[in-house]
């Protein structure tokens, strides 16, 4: 039997057994999705598996900006990973900034899932200052982030030269009119993009 996917979401799961399945996963070539979200890993877990998968589910384990930081600088050396969901972490307007570094330098991430993580407006310039070089990401759920038509605005300045986001999640936002508006022209200009 050949294991490719492994789900262990909500088990309990700590940094110390998560330091055991990191260590596995080093020498295994057939893993290439791990769902750990809503267990108990911290910074020092979040690092352990940092590099261990293709695809990385570490979603709703109260990240902080701590670990984003160490996740996004072992992402900057990962030439596997593709997806990432890291929704529900608190990863805030400083959590962004890292993984806007992420996007910057990161040449392999199709999908990054960074919805409630509370990034707001100033966090989102982060992440859309990151798309306008980023020539990878095809899919991004920045859902519940309390973004506004400000944080709107900075996402379709960035993505009027960018061609290779085709999908943005951007439901249960703030955005308005303005902001609608907006992305209705960016999508009239531009027909290979969906905005959920």
């Amino acid at each position: 039997m050949t294991l490719t996917e492994l789900n262990i979401e909500g088990n309990g799961i700590g940094d110390d057994a998560i330091k055991y399945l990191a260590y596995a996963l080093e020498t295994n070539t057939t893993l290439t999705t791990l769902n750990l979200a809503r267990n108990d890993i911290s910074v020092e877990g979040a690092q352990s598996i940092a590099n261990s998968l293709e695809n990385n589910t570490v979603r709703g384990n109260q990240l902080g900006n701590d670990s984003i930081e160490l996740l996004s600088i072992a992402l900057q050396y990962n030439n596997t990973l593709t997806t990432l969901h890291v929704g529900w972490n608190s990863i805030g307007v400083e959590g962004a900034q890292y993984l806007g570094n992420v996007l910057n330098n990161n040449s392999i991430l199709v999908k990054l899932d960074h919805k409630s993580n509370e990034i707001y407006d100033d966090g989102i310039q982060y992440i859309a200052d990151a798309l306008r070089n980023n020539t990878t990401l095809k899919t991004l759920n920045l859902v519940r982030n309390n973004i506004s038509d400000e944080g709107a605005n900075y996402l379709i300045n960035a993505l009027e030269n960018n061609t290779t986001l085709t999908n943005l999640h951007l439901a249960l936002n703030h955005i308005a009119d303005e902001g609608a508006q907006s992305l209705a022209n960016l999508l009239e200009n531009n027909k290979v993009r969906r905005i959920l």
